[in-house]
C-alpha cells in the first residue's frame, strides 16, 4: 500500500515539459536532472519504440498536473536527502565524501606544481635540450 500512496505522488510538469511534462515530472519525483530523464526516455524509445511510446502516452493522460494539484509533493528521495531541523551533518558524508575530498586534494597538488617555477623550469630546460 505504501507503493501506491509514493506512486500518487507523480505528476507531470507541464511548464517545464517538451511534450507533455512526464520527463519533467519524473525527474522532479526521483531528483534527477531533467535532461538526464530525457536522454533515457529517447534511448529506451529507441530500443523498444513501442511499449515506451504507449507508457509515455498513458503517462500523459493519467498522470495529473501540477496546475490540477494545490502544491508539488516532495520527492522521497528528495525528503531522505533533506537534513532534518536542528542536525548540521551535510546531506553526502560517509566515505564517498572523504573519498573526493582526497581527489579533490590531489588535484590541488597537481594544480600547484603544473603553475609552480619547478615544472616551468623543467619545461624550458627541455625546450632547450631539443633544440
Amino acid at each position: 500500500m505504501k507503493r501506491l500512496r509514493h506512486l500518487s505522488e507523480l505528476y507531470r510538469l507541464p511548464d517545464d515539459g517538451i511534450i507533455c511534462g512526464v520527463c519533467a515530472g519524473l525527474a522532479a519525483y526521483y531528483g534527477w536532472r531533467v535532461r538526464t530523464v530525457r536522454f533515457l526516455v529517447f534511448l529506451m524509445a529507441l530500443l523498444v519504440t513501442w511499449p515506451v511510446v504507449l507508457g509515455y502516452l498513458a503517462a500523459c493522460f493519467l498522470l495529473p498536473s501540477l496546475d490540477e494539484e494545490q502544491e508539488a509533493p516532495t520527492a522521497p528521495r528528495a525528503r531522505a536527502a533533506q537534513p532534518e531541523a536542528g542536525t548540521t551533518k551535510p546531506p553526502y558524508s560517509g566515505p564517498l565524501r572523504e573519498r573526493y575530498e582526497k581527489i579533490e586534494s590531489r588535484m590541488r597538488r597537481v594544480e600547484a606544481y603544473l603553475h609552480g617555477h619547478e615544472y616551468q623550469l623543467r619545461t624550458a630546460f627541455r625546450d632547450l635540450e631539443r633544440g
